[in-house]
């Protein structure tokens, strides 16, 4: 697509875009808008097989060049099923859903974050992701085992922990919190699901630990 990289406009929509870091899945990112991630991601990967473009790696190219051409080829090949969604708010949605899935991953793989703090919260809502991801397979599959809860339930309340510990996983990204030798926060994040599923061993883990903070209080 060849777009030449604006700095100042890519600090500047760094800025923009800065809000979708504190989302750890797009359902809420985009519940405002009449659209679901689902229908965008698909538009996108027949958009990009077809039309052969890779998805934007900076927002300046998201911006200029990649969002406009999807929203043309989209408005053009779905008409009846935009007629019943604002334009611009699709357009707004679908460059969220970008900044969320693909820019803020690139730039951060790729050293190209522009702004110092934002490498850190970038970093951070990779590893939420990341851990979330882990969390949900392994709890959906240990649910399916026991039956305790509904499949879609788990898909709903399992986010929802894990923004209460987005403040806790920013700590561990900033070093401010050290995990034990060998502990990965997708570790964490995997016995945090475990233990809200009501495994056994988690919860007896946790009974554990408390024996051990009741004894280092006594001592």
């Amino acid at each position: 697509m060849g777009v030449v990289l604006d700095i100042e406009k890519e600090l500047e929509l760094e800025e923009k875009y800065l809000p979708v870091l504190s989302f750890v899945e797009t359902g809420k990112l985009l519940a405002a808008y009449k659209i679901e991630s689902g229908k965008i991601r698909g538009a996108l990967t027949s958009f990009c097989k077809k039309e052969e473009y890779d998805r934007p790696e900076t927002f300046v190219e998201m911006e200029t060049d990649f969002t406009p051409d999807f929203m043309d080829w989209w408005l053009s090949t779905a008409p009846k099923f935009h007629k019943r969604l604002n334009d611009n708010g699709t357009r707004i949605a679908v460059n969220k859903y970008l900044a969320f899935t693909n820019v803020w991953k690139s730039k951060f793989l790729n050293n190209q974050i522009l702004t110092d703090p934002h490498i850190v919260q970038a970093g951070t809502m990779l590893a939420v992701k990341g851990s979330l991801s882990a969390s949900l397979r392994a709890w959906l599959s240990y649910n399916k085992r026991i039956e305790k809860l509904e499949q879609s339930e788990i898909k709903d309340v399992l986010p929802e922990l894990f923004y209460t510990i987005l403040p806790f996983i920013h700590q561990i990204q900033t070093g401010v919190i050290d995990l034990p030798n060998k502990t990965r926060i997708d570790d964490a994040s995997r016995l945090l699901g475990a233990f809200f599923a009501g495994d056994a061993s988690a919860v007896g883990l946790s009974e554990r630990l408390k024996q051990i903070e009741y004894k280092k209080e006594a001592a």
